[in-house]
């Protein structure tokens, strides 16, 4: 990958600059590894973030607690909202938090409205940085219908 964005805009930069004045062409020289370096890092932070996200959803799935978000604010349309919760840990401190959600491909969002009680799952140790609401999770997890009769506030 950094040789194709970095490499190849140098390539064609150097087959370009003949002719060209030297410091014209340590520019062209330049800006075509700053942008390629630029292309890898998006790409690689975009990476992390997703792994990261699929990490959590996993983790908490298996290790989480499960409580319950009371809805503040939902702003949005049918295919992204950004959703300001409100839930307590388990040793009754409450926590706000907010969300940015947006619809996988031809599925549009449930329809949420403030005051809306839906699950959260979050880290019984580190409730503040990892929390996810349950509509974030569905998406990586799979939840067997057993899971779904013992928990039925899961399935909505």
């Amino acid at each position: 990958m950094l040789a194709g964005c970095v490499g190849y805009p140098l390539y064609t930069g150097l087959n370009q600059s003949h002719g060209m004045e030297p410091n014209s062409k340590v520019l062209t020289y330049q800006a075509a590894v700053f942008f390629g370096a630029l292309v890898v890092f998006a790409f690689v932070r975009v990476s992390v973030q997703a792994s990261r996200l699929f990490d959590d959803c996993k983790s908490l799935a298996r290790f989480g607690a499960v409580g319950e978000a009371n809805l503040l604010w939902v702003l949005g349309d049918g295919n992204s909202a950004v959703i300001t919760y409100r839930f307590y840990d388990l040793h009754g401190r409450e926590r706000q938090r907010e969300a940015f959600i947006s619809a996988e491909t031809g599925q549009p969002l449930p329809q949420l409205a403030a005051g809306d009680v839906i699950p959260v799952l979050f880290d019984p140790h580190k409730p503040d940085q990892r929390n996810l609401l349950w509509i974030e999770v569905a998406r990586y997890v799979h939840v067997s219908p057993v899971a779904l009769r013992a928990h039925p506030a899961a399935g909505s």
